[in-house]
């Protein structure tokens, strides 16, 4: 599989929903939340992170703790989608670089 990327059209930002905590064996620990793929992503994955439209920034970091749950669902807009011919990741061997 060859890496895609994705945006939103008209936009120079993409936010994703995160969630973070700090550790004492790790430090800062982060991780994005994850939803249900749409039908854009359902070629990559099943899931996706969640996608915060610009007017949902302000809900997602000072909204309760409802509010931001329910910005938890796929991307409801259209994405911009664009795949590269890079795979995800390099084969170790050549045998296993005929599979990729």
């Amino acid at each position: 599989m060859t890496r895609t990327w994705y945006s939103l059209p008209g936009e120079d930002l993409l936010a994703v929903a995160g969630l973070w905590r700090a550790t004492a064996e790790w430090g800062d620990a982060y991780s994005m939340v994850m939803v249900d793929g749409n039908e854009q992503m359902a070629e990559v994955h099943d899931r996706m992170p969640v996608i915060l439209m610009r007017d949902e920034w302000a809900q997602w970091v000072d909204g309760s703790a409802d509010d931001a749950f329910g910005l938890c669902r796929p991307c409801q807009g259209e994405l911009t989608v664009d795949h590269s011919a890079m795979p995800w990741a390099k084969a170790r061997t050549a045998a296993a670089a005929q599979l990729i």
